[in-house]
């Protein structure tokens, strides 16, 4: 509990992305990212140890790939 409330890092859905063109042109780009993940990071920086319980995990596994084309839809527009 101790380390949860020394947390630094919150729940956040976004985050900026550093992406170079074919043609070298540099954007940031801001993109979804799952609100747990900074928060994860926060216990990490402080060496605790998280446990994924399994009975919790809600879905399937499957294998599956995507295409770069299909991270532009995560893309947020402002």
């Amino acid at each position: 509990m101790k380390n949860l409330l020394k947390n630094k890092k919150k729940y956040k859905g976004d985050q900026i992305i550093d992406l170079t063109s074919k043609d070298e042109r540099k954007i940031k780009v801001k993109f979804q990212k799952c609100e747990h993940v900074s928060f994860n990071l926060g216990l990490i920086e402080q060496n605790a140890k998280l446990y994924i319980l399994p009975n919790l995990i809600n879905r399937a596994f499957s294998e599956f790939s995507f295409s770069p084309s299909s991270a532009l839809q995560l893309i947020i527009k402002d």
